[in-house]
C-alpha cells in the first residue's frame, strides 16, 4: 500500500494540479495545529497551512453526498482537517446531525474568504465518488457567502435547502444567508432538469407526517440496534487494494480471506466514497431513511 503523501502526490499528477502549481504544490497535512469544535467539543486537527494562510479560496465541485446530500462550500472546508482524522470525526460522530455540527465546528474555525463551486460537470445520484453519475451544467457559481452559494445549489438540483443538515445546521449559527430573499444572483438561475439525488435522501417535506407515524411505531434506538444499511461489495471491481480497510473509522472491514463488514459498521461509507474501483456502494433501503 502507498503511503498517503503519495496517493496524494499522483492524484495531483493525474488531475494536472501538480504541473499548474508551478512547483507550488504542497500536502497541507504535513504541520498541524488543534482546535477544539465549539459545538462538538471534538478535538479538530487543521492543517497549519490553511490557518496561517493571508486569502482562502474554497474549490469545492458541484456534487451529491451520501451523508450531508450535497457537498457544496461548507461541506468543502472538512478538507483543512488533516489526513486520517477526517475518518476519526465520522466515528466520533456517529450520525449525520452531529457531523453537521463537526462540519460547521470546522468551518467556523477559518470561513473561506472567497467560494467557487465547479459546476461544469455535475456529479448526481450516490456522490461524492464512484457511485454517481456525472453530467454536463456548465456554469460556474461564486460567491464570499457559503451558506448562499450552497442555496443556489440546492435549488439547481431542485431540493429544499432546508432539509440539508450541514445548511440547516449553519443557518441556526448564522454562518452565512439562506433565506432566497436576501440572496442576489448575478446571471440565470437554471434549474437542472430531473437531478438525482442520492438514495439516503427522503424526497419531499410532504411525507414528513408519514415518518413522525413510523418513528413512533419504531423509535430509532429499537431501529438502530437491528438494522444497519451496511455497503454492498461487488466482487468483480474489487482488486483487494486495502484503501476500504485502512480508511474504516470503525475497523468493520476485512478483505482476507474474503470480503466482509461486521456489525462495527456505523454507516458512515467512507469505504464507499474511497473505492477508486466503484467496488462498494449504498443499497436504497426506504424504511432505514425515516431515521
Amino acid at each position: 500500500m502507498c503511503s498517503a503523501g503519495e496517493r496524494l502526490r499522483h492524484v495531483a499528477d493525474i488531475t494536472g494540479i501538480f504541473n499548474a502549481s508551478e512547483g507550488c504544490f504542497t500536502s497541507i497535512s504535513e504541520q498541524v495545529v488543534e482546535k477544539v469544535g465549539t459545538e462538538t467539543g471534538f478535538t479538530l486537527v487543521f492543517s497549519r497551512a490553511v490557518l496561517e494562510a493571508d486569502y482562502v479560496i474554497n474549490l469545492p465541485a458541484f456534487k451529491t453526498h451520501l451523508d450531508m446530500m450535497i457537498s457544496g462550500a461548507l461541506k468543502n472546508t472538512y478538507g483543512y482537517i488533516a489526513g486520517a482524522r477526517k475518518a476519526q470525526l465520522h466515528l466520533q460522530a456517529k450520525t449525520s446531525d452531529m457531523l453537521a455540527k463537526v462540519l460547521c465546528d470546522v468551518h467556523q474555525v477559518r470561513p473561506p474568504d472567497l467560494n467557487i463551486v465547479d459546476a461544469i460537470t455535475a456529479l448526481e445520484g450516490n456522490g461524492p465518488c464512484h457511485g454517481g453519475k456525472l453530467r454536463k451544467v456548465n456554469k460556474l457559481l461564486a460567491s464570499t457567502d457559503p451558506l448562499a452559494i450552497d442555496r443556489v445549489m440546492a435549488w439547481m438540483m431542485g431540493v429544499d435547502p432546508g432539509r440539508l443538515p450541514v445548511q440547516k445546521q449553519a443557518q441556526a449559527r448564522g454562518l452565512g444567508t439562506l433565506e432566497k430573499t436576501d440572496i442576489d444572483i448575478h446571471g440565470q438561475l437554471v434549474p437542472i432538469p430531473d437531478f438525482k439525488m442520492p438514495v439516503t435522501f427522503i424526497p419531499s417535506s410532504d411525507r414528513e407526517s408519514v415518518h413522525a407515524e413510523i418513528r413512533k411505531l419504531y423509535p430509532a434506538r429499537m431501529m438502530r440496534s437491528r438494522i444497519t444499511v451496511k455497503p454492498v461489495h461487488i466482487e468483480s471491481q474489487c482488486t483487494k487494494c486495502g484503501d476500504c480497510v485502512l480508511n474504516c473509522p470503525s475497523h468493520a472491514l476485512t478483505i482476507e480471506p474474503e470480503f466482509s463488514i461486521t456489525n462495527e459498521c456505523i454507516a458512515c461509507y467512507c469505504c464507499v466514497k474511497l473505492c477508486s474501483e466503484g467496488a462498494l456502494e449504498v443499497p436504497d433501503v426506504e424504511a432505514f431513511r425515516y431515521y
